[in-house]
């Protein structure tokens, strides 16, 4: 496996003087393709700045991010407009469904974005949400589904451009406990059926036992989550064997 994102030094820091808050220091990480990775951390830890500086919502202090070999740092903004339509996809806290629309027409979005014709445009979008089970409520509207249904929504839209990389910021955060497990499980099936490469940041331990690797964020460094940290952490982490960790408990 070759590495599908890369960060080398990253640092991020938002004010100056006293108020400064350092979201990102000199941090490193590399995700294979294919892998699930697991990013756990306070609120205010950096985990949704990383996630934006990967994915060309932020720019760089210092350091590099380099996306399916892409430096995203050197691109303008049509090239960063193209990493988010074509590479990099994204599933929210919040969903960031729009009310109006019917979930077909929310995730046929990104298609209409890259004005692919209505005939396959139709067809991909029947076959993601049928997949992601939500093939009875196509014409529905978020006001008429449930949380883990906004979310499978989320999911299918974010899958339907077939992108490389998955970034979810807290993907389960505003679900219930027996929802989440089943969201999880769906990601780690669609993303393997596509041998997409996901990076997720959670305080939800049900995520981390499904990914193949957990890492900390703690003060803008990235840690092995099973180990605590001694001077500057390294970005080595554990890999779960079979989908469950015996180590996996809640954030502390």
């Amino acid at each position: 496996m070759t590495d599908a994102l890369r960060l080398r030094g990253v640092c991020k820091t938002f004010g100056s003087g006293e108020r400064a808050v350092h979201a990102l220091r000199d941090l490193d990480l590399d995700v294979a393709r294919g892998e699930m990775v697991a990013v756990r951390g306070r609120s205010g830890s950096g985990k949704t700045t990383m996630l934006h500086v990967i994915g060309a919502l932020e720019s760089l202090d210092a350091g590099s991010v380099t996306v399916e070999g892409r430096d995203v740092g050197a691109l303008d903004e049509e090239g960063r407009l193209a990493l988010r339509r074509d590479v990099v996809a994204y599933v929210f806290q919040s969903f960031g469904l729009i009310p109006e629309l019917t979930a077909e027409e929310n995730v046929s979005i990104p298609l209409r974005l890259r004005r692919m014709p209505p005939r396959e445009r139709d067809r991909r979008v029947a076959d993601i949400l049928e997949e992601v089970g939500l093939g009875p409520h196509t014409r529905q509207t978020p006001r008429q589904l449930s949380g883990g249904q906004h979310q499978r929504v989320s999911l299918a839209r974010a899958l339907v451009a077939q992108p490389a990389v998955l970034l979810a910021d807290e993907p389960t955060g505003q679900l219930d406990s027996e929802t989440s497990a089943e969201i999880v499980a769906l990601i780690r099936s669609t993303i393997a059926a596509r041998s997409m490469t996901a990076l997720l940041t959670t305080h939800d331990p049900v995520i981390v036992g499904y990914a193949d690797r957990a890492l900390e964020l703690t003060d803008g460094h990235l840690s092995d989550a099973s180990t605590p940290t001694a001077g500057r952490p390294r970005a080595t982490v554990r890999r779960i064997v079979g989908g469950v960790s015996p180590e996996t408990d809640g954030d502390s």
